[in-house]
């Protein structure tokens, strides 16, 4: 149960982190970190028979753990990355403007 609440502590400070120093590398790591942890429990071999109910519920525990992480990673990450619509540092390059994306219609 330590390993569970010291991970769900990393992950929230993680996301928090991410959020507040506006660096979304921090927010891609904790998505990798998510899905490692995903890939980890569906490979792992566990037969829903045999398991015991503290064994069910710490399986899924660490699967909404997981999911918030990557949930986090997404959101800070990707949806709230402002780089994304910054114009390039390139001359040549075309330029996305910074009022928004669609041109207004002249009056």
């Amino acid at each position: 149960m330590h390993k569970l609440l010291i991970t769900a502590a990393i992950v929230l400070v993680w996301g928090l982190a991410a959020a507040i120093l506006q660096l979304p590398i921090l927010a891609n790591l904790e998505f990798i970190f998510g899905l490692t942890g995903f890939l980890i429990l569906f490979f792992k071999d566990f037969d829903p028979e045999q398991a015991t109910e503290e064994e069910k519920t710490m399986r899924k525990r660490w699967l909404w753990t997981f999911a918030m992480a990557m949930l986090l990673g997404l959101v800070f990450g990707s949806l709230w990355n402002s780089h994304i619509i910054e114009p390039s540092p390139y001359p040549d390059a075309p330029r996305v403007p910074q009022e928004g994306l669609l041109p207004t219609p002249a009056s």
